[in-house]
């Protein structure tokens, strides 16, 4: 489903506070500005975070091309927490006790709970990149977004600003 721009503010207001761990905060901030998919997520090493250039790099995987993300003030913050936390010579920045994370699943899901948004799943996170990271008329930003397809940049764009009946019709559709 589409999230709006106040289910993903609240999202992220809930994981920044106890007790979210850090390794479900990293997630939630880097599928909500940058709109990579979740697996992406789960083989990031620190040597692909570039701190100088604010820059992510998303390695090659399978049929996927490697990815470019911008890091905003916002997760430059998460990801120098998210460093801090990490034990000594851990090199994944999902980390958990310095193991990589595989599911997130039991996080994400207390964690829309305290947030108080309902039925969302990972995969919303990151189709809400393209409503959480411009502002309304900023359609090149839209088009400048890291690895969200074409069909969910429009979707989101489009639904963001609309009436709830215009929203509800757009959310009908996507489920075609």
């Amino acid at each position: 489903r589409n999230l709006t721009r106040d289910e993903c503010e609240a999202i992220l207001r809930a994981s920044d506070n106890p007790p979210t761990p850090i390794h479900i905060r990293v997630f939630v901030h880097i599928m909500l500005r940058t709109g990579v998919y979740g697996h992406a997520l789960h083989d990031l090493k620190w040597k692909s975070v570039n701190f100088d250039d604010r820059t992510i790099v998303f390695e090659a995987k399978g049929k996927s091309k490697a990815v470019t993300a911008l890091i905003d003030d916002g997760l430059l913050k998460v990801l120098h927490d998210a460093e801090d936390l990490s034990p000594p010579g851990c090199e994944y920045v999902m980390q958990f006790f310095g193991e990589p994370v595989k599911s997130v699943y039991v996080g994400l899901s207390a964690l829309f709970e305290r947030a108080e948004v309902e039925n969302v799943i990972e995969a919303d996170l990151r189709r809400a990149s393209a409503t959480f990271a411009v502002a309304p008329g900023d359609a090149p930003t839209v088009a400048a977004t890291p690895a969200v397809s074409t069909s969910h940049l429009f979707i989101s764009y489009c639904s963001r600003d609309a009436d709830t009946r215009a929203f509800e019709l757009v959310n009908e559709l996507e489920r075609v």
